[in-house]
């Protein structure tokens, strides 16, 4: 895989959110080259997999270190995602533009550069958890040859009890969307298999596609049951402490 050259935004002349997702593929190349040719240098399968373990961390660490230096910024992209998810007819490109033109210099430079170092690490925490299998047998493969995502010694005697596997996804997706659940590489898909595998409960074949329909197929004010459901019972959890109390 070659490197892409990166230009300096100024000389560029497209939009920011162009300038900020070729730096991001820039900057992923770079990463993706890198670990290659570290791995390939590895003498043995053991030499490979430590070298693999010590840049997935050394990764972890840069990402904290560049989330650190954010300041106000930190949520610059996730806000603009919140805007579009609110409003259908608006536009991620568009309000993109127009918050990044309200930015003073120094955080427009914050956008162009941390805020991009931080997308190619997170889309790198996806490639490294695909070559984490050639190390890791134990990893969830695929519900197709292992339907708990665990070994046997990794397994928890925990049970999913509902009876809806369209409200389990639905809890999950919720709980990422709002930064309460993640995992290394904040990839919702193997998230759900990964909580899936903890709560030993098998997900169908089709559950990401049977998730899709029931998102195309609601109303714009439709609600899942499964939240109100939660509400509900919290809410008689509560009464009864209350009531225990008098």
């Amino acid at each position: 895989m070659s490197v892409r050259k990166s230009k300096t935004f100024i000389e560029m002349k497209v939009s920011p959110h162009t300038q900020f997702d070729e730096e991001v593929l820039s900057r992923y190349d770079s990463l993706v080259n890198s670990y290659i040719a570290k791995i390939d240098k590895a003498s043995n399968e053991d030499y490979k997999e430590r070298t693999h373990n010590k840049i997935l961390n050394d990764l972890r660490d840069e990402y904290r270190a560049i989330e650190s230096t954010l300041k106000e910024f930190n949520q610059f992209i996730s806000n603009i995602k919140d805007e579009c998810g609110e409003d259908k007819d608006k536009k991620f490109e568009t309000v993109f533009y127009e918050k990044f033109e309200l930015l003073n210099s120094e955080g427009k430079q914050i956008v162009l550069t941390k805020l991009t170092q931080l997308a190619a690490i997170n889309k790198m925490f996806g490639y490294l958890a695909t070559e984490s299998l050639k190390f890791r047998k134990s990893l969830y493969l695929g519900s197709e040859l292992d339907t708990t995502g665990l070994n046997s010694e990794a397994r928890t005697n925990l049970q999913w009890t509902g009876k809806s596997e369209l409200e389990f996804v639905q809890l999950i997706y919720a709980l990422h969307e709002a930064r309460y659940l993640e995992n290394d590489q904040d990839e919702i898909t193997a998230l759900v298999k990964q909580v899936a595998a903890a709560f030993n409960y098998k997900l169908g074949r089709n559950w990401q596609s049977n998730h899709s329909e029931s998102i195309n197929q609601r109303n714009a004010d439709y609600e899942s049951k499964v939240f109100e459901k939660l509400a509900k019972a919290y809410g008689r959890y509560r009464e009864r402490l209350l009531n225990k109390g008098n």
